[in-house]
């Protein structure tokens, strides 16, 4: 579970032969784009997420795809008082 409405993300590309040419990261089942630098930063709201990131290398081999997961919770936990006196306890009328 994830606490903030940023995310940020780093990852590690590499390639001992040929080397790493580009980067892809996609979100959940959206449009895959290029993402160079290393990280990745997300303004996210509430719910689910699926970070997906790949390589190619410049041969163009592509690596397989690597995917982490994890919940925005921002919402607050809330509690409930239930005052409301036992049947027993107002016999009199009072309580």
């Amino acid at each position: 579970y994830h606490l903030r409405s940023t995310v940020t993300i780093g990852y590690v590309a590499a390639d001992a032969g040929a080397g790493v040419e580009k980067v892809f990261c996609k979100v959940n089942e959206g449009t895959e784009y290029e993402c160079p630098g290393g990280s990745w930063t997300l303004n996210v709201t509430e719910g689910p997420y699926a970070l997906t990131v790949r390589a190619v290398d410049k041969v163009g081999r592509t690596s397989a795809p690597v995917t982490a997961t994890f919940i925005v919770d921002l919402n607050d936990p809330m509690t409930f008082l239930d005052a409301s006196p036992r049947a027993e306890d107002t016999a009199d009328g009072l309580y």
